[in-house]
């Protein structure tokens, strides 16, 4: 996580909610990432951005790794 925020990662990915062991869609990255936009915007970062990069897939574990970046914009 790239956390450019004054906020602990631990609220930003509390917004996210996603927790390992889920099953990942385009639909729970896309709803996550606006969930994140809308909490930086109610704390007056209108133009915070979340975005969240998927790494490669580790077939033996089973697992794709993921990278949220979070940047706060301007307040």
């Amino acid at each position: 996580m790239t956390n450019n925020t004054e906020y602990p990662d631990a609220q930003i990915t509390a917004q996210l909610k996603m927790k390992a062991g889920t099953a990942i869609t385009n639909g729970r990255i896309q709803k996550g990432t606006a969930r994140i936009r809308k909490f930086l915007a109610k704390k007056g970062h209108l133009s915070g951005r979340a975005a969240v990069r998927r790494g490669e897939y580790d077939a033996a574990k089973n697992t794709v790794p993921l990278t949220l970046d979070v940047t706060k914009g301007r307040a």
